[in-house]
């Protein structure tokens, strides 16, 4: 687990804000990895399995106690939170994610033919 105080979404606020939908209204957070080995390819199907079933569980109990909140840290998340990762940023903060996609890279190179990461889905 990370912690991901407050106080460094306020000064990021105060300092011209963030591309990842952040703010100074939202309060402290942690993200979470899972680092897991394991021997045999077989099981790669039941590990990816299981730990998404753990992220999920804790997702929803963050959601029942009311301590949720739409960011996913990219860097850590898995491969099935493309959607989360997007959505988290914020509709504003995607926007203009987007416009300086477009601008610098008019034609998508970046965003089709670099393979591997999370894209903004343009």
């Amino acid at each position: 687990m990370q912690p991901q105080p407050a106080f460094l979404n306020r000064k990021s606020a105060s300092t011209g804000g963030n591309a990842f939908g952040l703010d100074s209204e939202d309060d402290n957070l942690f993200n979470v990895l899972l680092t897991i080995t394991w021997d045999r390819a077989e099981d790669d199907a039941l590990v990816h399995r299981q730990a998404r079933s753990l992220l999920d569980q804790l997702e929803a109990v963050a959601r029942d106690i009311g301590v949720d909140h739409p960011y996913v840290y990219l860097n850590y998340a898995g491969p099935w939170q493309l959607d989360a990762i997007v959505a988290g940023y914020g509709a504003e903060s995607l926007g203009r994610l987007r416009e300086t996609s477009r601008r610098y890279d008019p034609r998508g190179m970046f965003q089709r033919q670099v393979p591997g990461g999370f894209k903004l889905g343009i």
